[in-house]
């Protein structure tokens, strides 16, 4: 499945998603993708008749490694889409905090130049002494 999502695009191409590569891995007669909408399986468990036990443990053994490599494929597909949403309002966190910082100086500022302003009217004042 890595493989598949790996493969470069051409142009115009979107990338291949985990859904996209499990239905290709997963085999045409998987009812995973049936169960959960992406397509109906094409063959019925009832033609698995002729197959011995013993290959049928296996088949039902590897479709279930599928499934689960599928889900943790979906999961991390999840978390990617979550650490982007985080990443986005961190940036947003450090333009706010950047803004704050900018805003506290020229505050800084414009009361540093009214002290001053304060300072030179009353030095021009005398305080008569009795």
């Amino acid at each position: 499945m890595e493989s598949i999502i790996a493969q470069p695009v051409e142009n115009g191409e979107e990338p291949k998603t985990c859904i996209e590569a499990v239905s290709h891995v997963l085999p045409k007669n998987s009812t995973f993708l049936g169960n959960v909408g992406l397509r109906i399986p094409l063959v019925s468990n009832k033609s698995r008749g002729g197959v011995s036990s013993q290959v049928q443990d296996l088949q039902f053994e590897l479709e279930n490694e599928r499934i689960e490599s599928a889900e943790l494929c979906l999961q991390v597909e999840k978390q990617s889409q979550e650490m982007e949403k985080q990443s986005q309002e961190m940036e947003k966190q450090s333009q706010e905090i950047d803004s704050l910082k900018k805003s506290t100086a020229e505050t800084n500022a414009l009361l540093r130049q009214l002290i001053s302003f304060n300072k030179d009217d009353f030095e021009g004042i005398l305080i008569p002494e009795n």
